[in-house]
């Protein structure tokens, strides 16, 4: 869910109303993402069981008149939208973080409940997908931003502000494809931030 997206289709889903109340509805501010968003809020919480037979049909509609249509503004409200999504994942307990992240621990190093936010942010850098890089990185920046957070991975990983900074030529910037556009983001507040403490 965390690289992939969703891949739980939303039509044919029975849910406890317990679930319901432990993790709240679709969230009202999402339209391409509200179903992701769901999911994953409902699989940080709970298991889930996979029934193999088909028990609905879905149609597409023929004049992109349904919400995914993948018009260039469907698209659009999806990439605004993701970041929202993939912050979930920062709420993990870091037992379900183990368990599901294990195969990137041989690259980075064994992770801490504090340290959750640099190892999504570097399996997201991982990636092919821009608009995930983009949030990896940002969401490294923001945990580096309480100096306490840097000093941390120094002391557990070796790791110094120039290696933080150097995860930028990780992104995969192609200037034909949609311009990653940082003076729009908290970016440049963020380093300055960091920059003027440093001093």
């Amino acid at each position: 869910m965390f690289i992939y997206g969703n891949r739980l289709p939303a039509p044919g889903e029975i849910i406890r109303k317990s679930i319901l109340k432990q993790i709240g509805f679709f969230n009202p501010a999402l339209l391409q993402t509200q179903d992701y968003d769901f999911h994953v809020r409902t699989l940080l919480k709970n298991k889930i069981y996979i029934y193999q037979k088909p028990l609905v049909k879905y149609r597409q509609m023929i004049n992109g008149s349904q919400i995914d249509n993948h018009s260039n503004l469907s698209i659009l409200r999806q990439n605004l939208e993701l970041p929202f999504v993939l912050d979930n994942f920062l709420k993990m307990d870091i037992n379900l973080f183990i368990k599901v992240f294990s195969q990137d621990f041989k690259v980075f190093g064994k992770p801490t409940r504090e340290t959750i936010p640099y190892f999504l942010g570097k399996i997201a850098l991982k990636t092919d997908d821009q608009i995930r890089q983009k949030w990896g990185y940002e969401t490294i920046l923001n945990f580096i931003k309480d100096t306490k957070n840097l000093k941390l991975l120094n002391s557990l990983y070796s790791i110094q502000y120039k290696d933080i900074i150097s995860l930028v030529n990780k992104i995969n910037f192609d200037s034909k494809s949609q311009k990653i556009n940082y003076k729009d983001t908290k970016f440049r507040k963020i380093i300055r931030k960091f920059l003027n403490k440093e001093k």
